[in-house]
């Protein structure tokens, strides 16, 4: 296997582990939300913030790292004018920037009002609802570069 061989391999396994990982933790999400069992959910937080600053956040980062250098090593095969290129790299920017603008603070939020209030806390819900319809759109620009890297739309 040579180089780029490789560095595409691993490109595309961490994306599956990305994408797989983000549906995953929606079904959990599901099924604890419609469990109506509040006190699941500090726990479902906890599992998700370790998931998403120890899983996503380096796979995604050696994904788009990976991918700059396929693109930079294509010999003209790959350009960064391309449009699936660059819809997927501001596709990326968004799922990075929102999960450390948005979800991240937001599950702190959540934690220091499960720590004050308690764990079935109206408001830890209410923090917790907007963080999974956040990281279900999340998942749909995650499906989306899935679908531009396979498709290669206006290429």
């Amino acid at each position: 296997m040579d180089l780029e061989t490789f560095v595409h391999f691993v490109h595309v396994l961490l994306a599956v582990i990305w994408v797989g990982g983000a549906f995953s933790l929606q079904v959990v999400a599901t099924r604890t939300w419609n469990a109506r069992n509040s006190s699941r959910l500090p726990e479902m937080a906890a599992d998700f913030e370790f998931v998403g600053t120890r899983i996503f956040t380096p796979a995604s980062l050696l994904i788009v790292l990976s991918g700059i250098w396929l693109v930079t090593t294509s010999d003209g095969e790959f350009a960064f004018d391309q449009f699936w290129v660059y819809a997927s790299l501001f596709a990326f920017a968004y799922s990075f920037l929102s999960g450390a603008l948005y979800l991240s603070p937001h599950l702190g939020r959540a934690k220091r009002v499960w720590a004050e209030q308690g764990a079935t806390s109206p408001e830890g819900r209410k923090i917790m609802r907007g963080l999974i319809v956040m990281s279900r759109v999340e998942l749909i620009v995650l499906v989306f570069i899935v679908w531009d890297m396979v498709a290669k739309p206006f290429s």
